[in-house]
């Protein structure tokens, strides 16, 4: 019995701290100071739900899609054929934090969510943006 207590102790714990390391995004000691403040503009990305921002941009009247990228600017889930169409008809604005400069490992992990925001945001912004 003290047995089987002392493992569940031990896997509860381990849970525990493992649940707190998710939610928990400290940088790297060994990152730059540049790649912090990089970082730190896309750590809205840790709360962020795509389905949910783009209903509530529709509801206030916002029709704009997110670009990625300054140069070049690409719309994520918008049929290439018809971005520059979805762009002129509703607009577009750049992804908070987003920058075509990666400034190491940490930051290129955060702009590769920030494209799949996008993506899943542009999906759902391009029902909302006729092209008619």
């Amino acid at each position: 019995m003290f047995q089987m207590i002392r493992n569940f102790a031990t896997a509860l714990t381990a849970i525990l701290v493992l649940s707190a390391c998710v939610g928990n995004h400290e940088m790297p000691a060994t990152m730059s100071e540049d790649e912090k403040f990089a970082v730190e503009q896309l750590q809205w990305l840790d709360k962020a739900d795509p389905v949910k921002d783009a209903a509530a941009a529709v509801a206030s009247g916002k029709r704009e899609l997110l670009s990625t990228g300054v140069r070049g600017g690409v719309l994520p889930g918008v049929d290439p054929e018809k971005s520059a169409d979805y762009a002129e008809t509703c607009g577009y604005t750049l992804v908070a934090g987003g920058t075509d400069v990666i400034r190491g490992d940490t930051h290129r992990a955060y702009l590769k969510r920030a494209s799949e925001y996008a993506k899943a945001y542009n999906r759902e912004m391009i029902n909302h943006c006729s092209l008619d």
